[in-house]
C-alpha cells in the first residue's frame, strides 16, 4: 500500500500551509493544466509576427490574420454602427483620452497607429453660437402669391352714399401704403358728407377679405394671421391715404447643427429669437462650424419653433449661397420632422476608459464621470452619470454595465442608457483599474488591492479569491503589479490570465470546471487581446505578437502538500504513470534529498533515503502525469 499516492492533481491554494493543503493540490504549480484532474503541460504562446509598433501596448484584431497595434495603451473596438459601410474602428489611446475613429481601409495592419489625416475625433462639434437672423419683407404675400388690393371709396351722410365708385389705388410702400383721389362729389351731396371707403384683397380673383374704412377711424382685422390695423386720413389736395400696420404673428426660434460626410449628425447651436410679421421672412445667416479634428462637415441642418410649440423642427429654407438661407415657412406642415439630435454631444476629451456593451452602446469614464452614446451611434454621447468617487473602470455584461469605483462596485442596468440605474453593490473591494478587469462567460472579474471580484447578474463574491489567496497572500504575492497598477485581466478558453508588462509575473485560474484550479506562469506580456470568435487569445511582448497556449508544451513544475508521518518513514520505491520521463524531487523535511529523471512504471530509490516526519514531492516535465505513488518498497506498492 502507498504511503503517498497522487492520483488526482490540481492547482495552488496559496492561502494554506503546505501540509494543510487538500489531497492533490499544490504548494507550488507552473504552467500547468488540471483537465479532469491530470497533471498536464500548458501550452506556451506560438509566435504570430513582427509589428511595425515596438513595443505593442495597444492591439486588435477581427479575423486572427489582420492586426492593428498601437505604441501605447489602446482600447479598439469595431464600429457598432448597424451595416458601417465606411468599415470603421473606434479606439481611445490612453495617453491622449480623446476618442477616435478610422476607416480600416486606411490603416495599415501591423500597425504603427492611424495616421492623423486617416483618423479623426468621434462625435460632430456642437455650434458655440446661434445663427443670425433678419426680418426681410417679402414681395408677395405669403400663401397668396398673386393678392393684390383694390379699394372703392364714397361719400356719405347719415346712412346714405354718394358718388360710390372703384378708385385707382398709388402704391406708396408694397402692402403698407396706399393713395386715392377722392371720387368727385355729385351735385346733391350735403356738405357734412364724409369720406369712406371699402379694401378687398383678392387673389386670382378669389376675394380673401374686405374691410370697410372711415377716416380717422382704425379698424383692426385678422384676415393674415398676426392682425393688421387699417386707417384712413385725408392726405391733402384731394388725395387720401390708407396705411396697414402688419402685427407680431408669432415668435420663432432657430438653431442649426452640422452634419459631417458619414452623415452623422450633432448637437444644435444656442437659439437665437425673432418675431415676424406675415409680411416678412427670416434671412439666416449661419456662423461657420469647428471641424478641426473632426470629418469634414456635409452640410447644415437648420430647425426653427412655430406657434406656441416649443418643439424645433427641420426648415427646408431656400439657399441664398454661402452660408445664407431664407425661410419663407408659415407652419409646421410645410417642414421636416422635429430634431432628434438634442443631447448628441460628442465625447469629452481626458478619458481614461473605454468599453462597448452588446446593445452598441459606447461607455468612457472620466474622473467620476461616466458617459454613455445612444445605441448604435458612437458619436452621440447623450448621457453621463456622476459616482461619488473617481471611476477606476468599467466592463460591459450582458444586460448591465460593471462599474468599480474608487469606494466600491456598482452596476448600471438596464438596455437603454436612458433609463440605466446606478446600484451600489454590497462589496467594499474598489477596482485597480481598466486593464484589471474581463468578462467571464457573460459574467464579470475584476482585480481589486483585497484580491479577486466575480460578478455574476447583481451578485458580487470574493469566494473563490477568499478560498485561493485571502487579502495578505493576494498583496504579498501580486502587490508591486497592484500598486503600479499593471496588472492585467484576460479571458481565454475558461481561463482566467493574469499578467503585466512590467513583470514576468502572473497566474492562470481554471474556472470551467467544478473545482477552479490554479497555476502560475512567468510570461511578461505588453497586452492582450481577445478574440471570442476564433476562441484564441493574442498577447505582445515587444513588437513581436504571440497566440496565447497555441505553441509548443512548456515544461511544468507541480509540487504536492506536505505529508506529515507521526514516526517518520522511509520511501523506498515509486510508481509513475505518465506520458514520458519526467524529474521527480523529494524533498524531506525540507531538505531536498532526491532528484531524478524517472520514466513510467515502478521504480526504486536510493537505499539511503532519510526517515522523514515531514515529506513533499515535485514533477517536473512535459506531456501528461495521471499517477505517482510512493511507498516504503515495492512489495508494498504491488500488494497495495
Amino acid at each position: 500500500m502507498a504511503l503517498v499516492a497522487y492520483r488526482t492533481f490540481s492547482g495552488q491554494v496559496p492561502r494554506m500551509e503546505p501540509h494543510l493543503l487538500p489531497s492533490g493540490a499544490a504548494q507550488q504549480a507552473s504552467n500547468c493544466i488540471f483537465t479532469a484532474g491530470v497533471l498536464q503541460s500548458s501550452r506556451d504562446g506560438v509566435y504570430l509576427k513582427d509589428m511595425q509598433s515596438n513595443p505593442v501596448r495597444g492591439l486588435y484584431t477581427e479575423d486572427g490574420l489582420n492586426f492593428y497595434s498601437w505604441p501605447t495603451e489602446t482600447r479598439a473596438f469595431r464600429s457598432p454602427v448597424k451595416s458601417d459601410v465606411h468599415n470603421r474602428m473606434y479606439f481611445l489611446n490612453l495617453q491622449e483620452g480623446v476618442l477616435k475613429v478610422a476607416s480600416r481601409l486606411s490603416m495599415s495592419p501591423e500597425g504603427p497607429t492611424p495616421l492623423a489625416a486617416n483618423s479623426f475625433n468621434v462625435g460632430v462639434p456642437t455650434p458655440l453660437l446661434p445663427p443670425t437672423l433678419e426680418l426681410v419683407d417679402r414681395a408677395t404675400l405669403a400663401d397668396y402669391d398673386n393678392a393684390m388690393l383694390t379699394v372703392s371709396a364714397w361719400w356719405e351722410d347719415a346712412g346714405q352714399i354718394f358718388g360710390q365708385t372703384d378708385v385707382v389705388l398709388q402704391q406708396l410702400t408694397l402692402f403698407k401704403s396706399y393713395q386715392f383721389p377722392a371720387p368727385a362729389k355729385p351735385e346733391k351731396t350735403p356738405e357734412t358728407a364724409a369720406l369712406r371707403c371699402k379694401l378687398a384683397w383678392v387673389n386670382d380673383s378669389k376675394r380673401i377679405a374686405q374691410i370697410t374704412l372711415s377716416a380717422g377711424d382704425p379698424v383692426t382685422s385678422n384676415a393674415f394671421p398676426g392682425a393688421q390695423e387699417y386707417t384712413l386720413r385725408d392726405a391733402g389736395g384731394g388725395q387720401w391715404q390708407v396705411s396697414i400696420d402688419w402685427g407680431i404673428y408669432g415668435t420663432a426660434a432657430y438653431q442649426f447643427t452640422a452634419v459631417n460626410e458619414w452623415d452623422e449628425e450633432g448637437a444644435p447651436s444656442p437659439a437665437a429669437m425673432v418675431r415676424p410679421t406675415y409680411l416678412q421672412d427670416v434671412r439666416i445667416t449661419l456662423p461657420a462650424v469647428d471641424m478641426n479634428g473632426y470629418k469634414a462637415l456635409k452640410q447644415n441642418r437648420l430647425y426653427r419653433t412655430y406657434g406656441s410649440t416649443a418643439t424645433f423642427v427641420g426648415v427646408e429654407a431656400k439657399a441664398l449661397g454661402g452660408n445664407q438661407y431664407l425661410d419663407e415657412s408659415r407652419s409646421s406642415s410645410v417642414v421636416g420632422l422635429a430634431i432628434t439630435t438634442t443631447d448628441y454631444d460628442p465625447p469629452p476629451t481626458g478619458l481614461q476608459g473605454l468599453e462597448l456593451s452588446p446593445q452598441g452602446v459606447f461607455a468612457m469614464f472620466k474622473d467620476n464621470q461616466l458617459y454613455l452614446t445612444e445605441p448604435y451611434r458612437p458619436h452621440a454621447c447623450s448621457y453621463i452619470y456622476t459616482f461619488a468617487h473617481s471611476i477606476r473602470g468599467v466592463i460591459a455584461g450582458q444586460q448591465a454595465f460593471v462599474v468599480t469605483t474608487a469606494d466600491g462596485l456598482y452596476l448600471l442596468a438596464g438596455t437603454n442608457p436612458a433609463s440605466m440605474q446606478a446600484v451600489q453593490l454590497p462589496v467594499p473591494q474598489a477596482g485597480i483599474s481598466q486593464r484589471a478587469m474581463v468578462d467571464v462567460d457573460g459574467g464579470v472579474m475584476y482585480a481589486s488591492s483585497d484580491g479577486l471580484v466575480a460578478v455574476n447578474g447583481a451578485q458580487p463574491s470574493t469566494a473563490l479569491s477568499q478560498q485561493l489567496f485571502g487579502r495578505e497572500v493576494w498583496r504579498k504575492q501580486y502587490g508591486e503589479i497592484l500598486r503600479d497598477a499593471s496588472l492585467r485581466l484576460s479571458y481565454h478558453d475558461g481561463h482566467l490570465v493574469a499578467s503585466s508588462d512590467a513583470q514576468a509575473k502572473g497566474f492562470v485560474l481554471r474556472l470551467d470546471e467544478t473545482v477552479a484550479s490554479l497555476a502560475t506562469h512567468s510570461q511578461r506580456m505588453d497586452c492582450t487581446f481577445q478574440l471570442p470568435v476564433e476562441d484564441a487569445l493574442y498577447y505582445s511582448v515587444g513588437q513581436k505578437l504571440y497566440q496565447f497556449g497555441a505553441g509548443a508544451e512548456q515544461e511544468f513544475y507541480w509540487r504536492g502538500r506536505d505529508e506529515i508521518f507521526t514516526h517518520g518513514e522511509i520511501f523506498g520505491a515509486g510508481f509513475l504513470r505518465s506520458s514520458g520521463p519526467v524529474m521527480l524531487s523529494i524533498w524531506c523535511d525540507d531538505a531536498l534529498v532526491y532528484e531524478q529523471l524517472v520514466k513510467p512504471g515502478h521504480f526504486r530509490l536510493p537505499s539511503n533515503m532519510p526517515r522523514c516526519l515531514r515529506m513533499s514531492a515535485a514533477l517536473r516535465g512535459k506531456g501528461k502525469v495521471q499517477e505517482l505513488c510512493l511507498a516504503r518498497s515495492l512489495s508494498e506498492l504491488r500488494n497495495g
